[in-house]
Order: C-alpha cells, then sequence, then structure tokens
C-alpha cells in the first residue's frame, strides 16, 4: 500500500487527470514482480469551482451529505480494482455545494461476513445523516456507529467538509515550511473565489502572499527550528487586506540570487509595508478590489 500511495500521488503531481494517473498506477502494478489487486477512490475537487472529479477502481462508493442532511451515493462510475488486468478508468464530475460533507471510507467499515456490504452502506448513510458538528466530529459518531470492538478488517475514513467563506475574513496558520506555500495559494484561491474576486486580481494577490510567506519560509526561523506563520485576510469598503506573519528572528539569505520578492508584492499590491521586531515580521499589503465580478 505504500508503494502504491506514492506512485499515485507522484502521478497527481506530475499534472495527471485522475483517470491517467489510476491507468498509470493500474500498468505500474502489473509490472510488480508479485502483483496484487487493490482498490481505491480517487477524488479531486476544485476549491474555486467547488467541482469534484472522481474515479472509483473495484471500491466502495463515496457518500455525500448535503446541507439539509440528505445523503447519497456519488454516482461514480465503478471501474475495475487496479491489478486484475488491463482496464480504462473513467471519472465521474459533481459539484459539491457548501456546507456539504464527502466521505471515503474502506469496506472493512460496512462488510461483514454474515451481511455482505449492502447493509453497512445503509447503515453508513444513516450515521452520517444524523452526524453533528466538524468533520472530526463526524467521523467520531461514524466510527462509534458502525465499528464496534470485535471488528476482523482494517477501517479507513476520510471527510471533507465544503464550506463557503462569503463575507467572511481569511484566516490561515501553517508550517513556515516551503512544503506549505501550495496549500496557502490554493486556500487563499479559494477565499478570494468566494468573494466573487474576478481571475487576473486573484492572480496578483495570490502572488504577492506567495512571495511573503516565501520570505518567511526562507528568513524568520534556522533551519533546525520548526516555525509557524499566520496569513489573514479580508476586504472591507472595496479594499482587500492582507497580512502574513512570522514569530522568528531575520536571518540573511542562504544564497545571493535572492531579493525579488519585495518587488513583486508592489508591483501587484497598491501598498506593502515590513514591520520586523524582536517578536517576529509582519507584511501588511492592500490594494483596491471590485467584488460580485464573473470569476
Amino acid at each position: 500500500m505504500g508503494q502504491l500511495r506514492n506512485a499515485l500521488r507522484a502521478y497527481a503531481m506530475d499534472g495527471h487527470t485522475p483517470p491517467e494517473a489510476v491507468e498509470r498506477l493500474n500498468r505500474l502494478v502489473r509490472k510488480f514482480e508479485n502483483p496484487d489487486m487493490a482498490t481505491l477512490v480517487y477524488l479531486a475537487f476544485d476549491l474555486r469551482d467547488r467541482k469534484a472529479e472522481c474515479v472509483r477502481a473495484g471500491h466502495p462508493p463515496p457518500l455525500l451529505r448535503r446541507p439539509d442532511g440528505s445523503v447519497s451515493e456519488l454516482g461514480v462510475q465503478g471501474s475495475p480494482p487496479i491489478g486484475v488486468g488491463a482496464a480504462t478508468y473513467e471519472s465521474s464530475h459533481w459539484e459539491i455545494e457548501p456546507g456539504s460533507v464527502v466521505l471515503l471510507y474502506t469496506d472493512g467499515l460496512v462488510e461483514r461476513r454474515a451481511t455482505g456490504i449492502e447493509p453497512g452502506i445503509k447503515r453508513l448513510k444513516q450515521a452520517l445523516s444524523s452526524a453533528a458538528g466538524d468533520v472530526e466530529a463526524v467521523l467520531d459518531h461514524v466510527l462509534v456507529e458502525l465499528a464496534p470492538e470485535g471488528v476482523q478488517d482494517d477501517v479507513a475514513l476520510l471527510a471533507m467538509s465544503a464550506e463557503s467563506s462569503r463575507g467572511g475574513p481569511f484566516q490561515l496558520t501553517v508550517s513556515a515550511d516551503p512544503a506549505s506555500l501550495v496549500a496557502i495559494r490554493r486556500s487563499l484561491e479559494a477565499w478570494l473565489a468566494d468573494q466573487d474576486v474576478a481571475r487576473p486580481v486573484a492572480y496578483e494577490v495570490v502572488a504577492a502572499c506567495h512571495e511573503a510567506c516565501a520570505n518567511s519560509c526562507e528568513h524568520a526561523y534556522p533551519p533546525s527550528v520548526e516555525g509557524m506563520m499566520d496569513i489573514q485576510s479580508r476586504i472591507e469598503d472595496g479594499r482587500l487586506e492582507l497580512a502574513v506573519r512570522d514569530h522568528g528572528r531575520w536571518r540573511e539569505p542562504r544564497n545571493h540570487d535572492r531579493g525579488r520578492g519585495l518587488v513583486l508584492m508592489r508591483h501587484f499590491m497598491e501598498h506593502v509595508d515590513v514591520d520586523s521586531g524582536q517578536d517576529g515580521t509582519t507584511v501588511r499589503m492592500s490594494r483596491p478590489v471590485r467584488t460580485g465580478e464573473p470569476a
């Protein structure tokens, strides 16, 4: 499983669509010295468009709980498990409205030798519909209802809550590590989309934020220290304000091919201010924006 997860992750990071990535994984498994069979669900969710693309290879169907509490299976077309032979994998597309919860799970949660899998999926739908709270509480409730002591198979669950931040501020605290930059960009893009900020403007805001965060990753903390950085943004009276703050001490760059981040920030934003002190560095940026425009 570790080999398969890492291979699928590599195919996804190379930019392959879910069907392409799963087809490549299937070809890889068939070339193993001791090929085996495995099932999977691969779901990619576009934060800006709120659309999901999903491939189901011999795996139980994902479940979708809508804001009104109703639960249904995502009508994802089933394909053969990987490793059983040459196969073509197709994906299904869905729009996930704000307030929905998507649940992925392994068959160990729902399948029992005496009754099969269908009764377990029915019970899972009921448990998901009655669960309250955030996704952590949802997972706890589902496990209590469906995975009592004595279950023989492994059980794994993954839940995603699709929330809307329309009209609210953006707040994110992450590790000051270059690996966090992708998550920061995607989260900020989604928030800007919720505020109906046009794509060209959103691109510039995200680019400026990326440069400020990259500077924190580079300068704020020694390599041996795992520091954090805070990103906040809001829109008031037609003006976007963005702040990136770390809690470290400024360090000199590790090489001389640096120094263009501040130039880019000032190019994309109307106002940029850098405040460094004993408690860290805060970069504050702002620019006018118009909301309600086509994305």
